[in-house]
């Protein structure tokens, strides 16, 4: 990994923590570090009264609230990621290719050029459990386990 684009990486997340407008440059630094296809903060509400959003680097605004209004509250990553808060997840640990082939979230991914993942929950904040990932491509496929580490 290149030292200097992870030490920018870093300070891109430092100041997007004091201050918010620069989230979206932080996740575009994160897709750039990892080469992924989209890096993505999900904030689920822990009570299901309360909506959920996203902020993310590639993805337009419109996407995220589509997603985060039609797609969260039925996302198998989601899901798991708040009954297993503390693991590293990723798509053959959650379900199978089958499964994602007729998963109506995975058509939705599919329509944006998306189709694997890696991810884990960060933590909880106000009434989110936040849940961050790096998308990849069919392309890039399923990750590895060099990934993974």
């Amino acid at each position: 990994m290149d030292q200097d684009r992870f030490s920018q990486t870093l300070l891109a997340l430092y100041s997007a923590v004091t201050d918010p407008t620069e989230w979206t440059a932080a996740m575009r630094a994160i897709e750039d570090l990892t080469g992924g296809a989209g890096a993505v903060l999900n904030f689920v509400p822990l009570d299901r009264k309360d909506t959920g959003f996203v902020i993310a680097g590639r993805f337009s605004e419109e996407q995220c609230t589509t997603y985060a209004r039609d797609h969260m509250p039925h996302c198998r990553r989601v899901r798991t990621s708040l009954v297993a808060p503390d693991a590293i997840l990723y798509d053959h640990a959650i379900l199978s290719e089958h499964e994602m082939d007729r998963d109506p979230v995975y058509a939705w991914f599919a329509r944006h050029g998306l189709r694997y993942f890696i991810g884990s929950t960060v933590g909880i904040a106000g009434r989110h459990s936040v849940f961050q990932s790096i998308q990849r491509s069919p392309a890039q496929g399923h990750v590895q386990a060099d990934d993974i580490a």
